[in-house]
């Protein structure tokens, strides 16, 4: 015979409760044995609402991805719009420790937060097509830093200006465009809170600007 609190499961119930696991213990939380006693019910109905671990895995992203809102200036021209997109995306997800592990391999919850980007492009005169292809080139860039900077631990910012921190990180980009052998990205031994930023705020600009000019063409 089924628990009382068996028979109160469903898959929004059961994404909270998991969610909740992930962002206390991370990825090590999301089990089936530590859901079951956190929400008092059987192992096995959980299997009813979100199968196996993948399963359930799924159902934790889909309750991350959907807390995620980006709202953009549709009165602001498409590029400000387009660092707008990616500087919210990658704040929200920095705001999930280890959700970046969790979507390797799941594109597909991406597509609701790429939404605001598409039609941003498709009001600044983008094909469908390319509109679609600048999102991804995008958003594969978004996600591509943000696994990087996942193993990064920040060390104190120096007393700088800003303008001073942009420098420094264009420097550096020179110094690796220049000297195969150097191994800044690998040595964080130097790199703050700001020059990761600045680095961040440096790629996605140089995609705009590539974009912005494919569309002149």
């Amino acid at each position: 015979m089924p628990r009382r609190k068996d028979l109160q499961l469903n898959r929004s119930l059961i994404a909270e409760t998991a969610t909740a696991l992930f962002r206390e213990h991370g990825v090590d939380g999301i089990s089936t044995r530590k859901l079951a006693a956190a929400l008092g019910a059987s192992p096995m109905s959980l299997y009813v609402h979100v199968g196996n671990k993948e399963g359930l895995i799924d159902a934790v992203v889909e309750q991350l991805m959907n807390s995620i809102k980006i709202d953009l200036d549709s009165e602001a021209p498409w590029t400000d719009q387009a660092m707008a997109w990616a500087s919210s995306l990658r704040q929200q997800l920095l705001a999930h420790p280890g959700a970046i592990g969790l979507l390797a391999g799941r594109r597909r919850a991406l597509v609701r937060s790429s939404e605001p980007l598409v039609k941003a492009l498709l009001g600044a005169g983008f094909t469908e097509g390319s509109a679609v292809r600048a999102t991804r080139l995008l958003m594969w860039s978004t996600m591509g830093f943000l696994s990087v900077e996942g193993g990064v631990e920040p060390l104190d910012a120096p007393k700088v200006r800003e303008s001073e921190v942009v420098a420094r990180s264009i420097s550096r980009l020179h110094e690796l465009e220049g000297d195969p052998s150097n191994v800044f990205a690998a040595d964080v031994r130097g790199v703050d809170a700001r020059d990761i930023d600045a680095l961040f705020a440096l790629q996605i600009q140089f995609m705009i600007e590539g974009l912005a000019r494919s569309l002149d063409e």
